[in-house]
């Protein structure tokens, strides 16, 4: 091909190829972005059905910058204290948390969550059973 024959191409192409790009980024990229906010919110909800409940220590925790509505999007390590076996630190990337709960998810606080029967890496907060103040120092009640 002559460089003629390029610019040509390009030329008349160029329409195409901008307007997929653009499609791209306004189409799939959001398509897939409320897929993974969907499929997310789905594991959780079954989490919820039917994982084993138990307390868990907040460990850290941090803001990811992600709103919906009052709620916020948040993320946290925590130190899962299962009835059965040994305790066991985790992560949670991102959880939805009410206006309500963001003053009191603070490193040291004891908050239910329900652990995937089938990956016990797999966790969800369960603030429909309220949250524990931190253990008094020394304690080792939970």
């Amino acid at each position: 091909m002559t460089i003629a024959e390029v610019t040509s191409f390009l030329a008349n192409n160029l329409t195409a190829l901008v307007g997929g790009t653009i499609g791209l980024l306004f189409g799939v990229i959001p398509i897939l972005f409320l897929y993974r906010i969907y499929k997310r919110a789905g594991d959780e909800t079954d989490i919820l059905e039917n994982g084993y409940r138990c307390p868990a220590v907040i460990l850290e925790v941090w803001e990811t910058g992600a709103r919906s509505g009052t709620s916020q999007y948040m993320g946290m390590r925590l130190d899962i204290r299962p009835k059965l076996g040994p305790a066991y630190e985790t992560k949670l990337s991102e959880t939805i948390v009410p206006q309500s709960y963001l003053s009191k998810l603070q490193p040291g606080a004891i908050v239910p969550v329900r652990i995937a029967r089938h990956d016990r890496d797999l966790v969800a907060l369960d603030l429909e059973y309220g949250l524990q103040a931190p253990p008094a120092p020394g304690s080792t009640q939970l």
